[in-house]
């Protein structure tokens, strides 16, 4: 569980970042924020100074994100993120072995980065989309070149390739009412009961805010992660049945 202390230091830092950017005139930007530090920032945004900011973390549904501050006046395409893609790929595929997020994201950590200047990490068959602070980049590059026994070679590529972003399925069902616990139980096919437990024990985040409260009613197109099951996107309600039961719809990320 993120300490307090943590926590009040990320707003400290993320206030100081604001007070500059307006004082100087300038962009400045955050590092990768996780859910907790999203979460830490949605609580200061009132004490922000009034130079406006962005959020970015390199591909839409990112879970770790990137806040520009000073970009009142442009879009997220005119303002320049320190944002770095990096593709990592076994040297000889054939013979590569089954390599997880948890094996590259060691194998960064190994190299004593920091995990807060690395943003998402997506693996797929064994080959690894790496977002990170464009200032670290080249030392990644020269110096990750094995990922457990299997060589690697990594490259810059100057966007995000769609192959890697993350598949979605379309789910509809029923419900007895607009609660979390209700929604969660049916989409993961679990008892509500057990949904339950996930919400109050701290394993549920809606849109990247831990969410305790099982009577909480879900919005359109907010984010769910459940630690453990993965992640989903609730769409809507699209009226009852006979039995008074809710229609819904989400999307399931697979």
């Amino acid at each position: 569980m993120e300490k307090k202390e943590d926590l009040a230091f990320i707003k400290n830092r993320l206030i100081e970042l604001s007070r500059r950017s307006f004082e100087q005139g300038i962009c400045l930007f955050s590092d990768f924020l996780d859910a907790s530090g999203i979460r830490a920032f949605d609580e200061i945004r009132q004490s922000l100074y009034p130079g406006g900011f962005l959020l970015n973390g390199g591909f839409p549904d990112a879970e770790r994100i990137m806040i520009g501050f000073g970009t009142e006046e442009s879009s997220e395409d005119e303002v320049h993120f320190p944002i770095e893609f990096l593709k990592a790929s076994p040297v000889a595929p054939k013979y590569s072995e089954e390599l997880t997020h948890r094996d590259y994201l060691g194998a960064l950590m190994n190299l004593g980065i920091d995990r807060s200047r690395v943003g998402d990490l997506i693996v797929k068959e064994n080959e690894a989309i790496i977002i990170c602070e464009e200032s670290l980049s080249d030392f990644i590059i020269s110096e990750l070149s094995r990922v457990r026994h299997t060589e690697i070679i990594i490259k810059k590529i100057d966007h995000f390739p769609e192959e890697f972003l993350p598949k979605r399925e379309l789910c509809e069902g029923t419900i007895s009412s607009l609660r979390l616990d209700a929604l969660l139980g049916r989409a993961l096919n679990i008892s509500r009961g057990r949904a339950a437990e996930l919400i109050t024990s701290g394993m549920v985040f809606v849109n990247g805010r831990e969410k305790r409260e099982v009577s909480y009613s879900p919005k359109n197109d907010e984010r769910i992660s459940i630690r453990g099951f993965g992640k989903l996107r609730f769409l809507e309600t699209s009226g009852e049945t006979k039995k008074s039961r809710l229609k819904v719809s989400w999307e399931r990320y697979v």
